[in-house]
């Protein structure tokens, strides 16, 4: 869990310039897996179902990451973000 918060402290902190959207995949990868070899006892928990919800909940996110990378799709969605609002 150490991992996690380090890392989640981490990716909060880079700037969206300097973002690796590849980093972000494969930690999130990581610590899902983490998840998995726990003890079937801890797996049960609510808590732990609630954890992986999160984890996966983030790691669907992580194409949109991708595609607000790309300059081009950007401009479209803050142009059109901008007419919504």
């Amino acid at each position: 869990m150490v991992d996690q918060q380090a890392a989640r402290d981490e990716w909060a902190n880079t700037l969206w310039a300097n973002l690796d959207v590849s980093v972000l995949s494969d930690g999130i990868d990581g610590f899902i897996k983490q998840l998995k070899r726990l003890p079937r006892e801890v797996k049960a928990l609510p808590l732990c179902h609630v954890l992986e919800e999160k984890m996966k909940e983030f790691k669907n996110s992580i194409p949109l990451f991708s595609d607000l990378k790309n300059e081009a799709l950007r401009e479209r969605y803050v142009t059109c973000t901008q007419r919504r609002y």
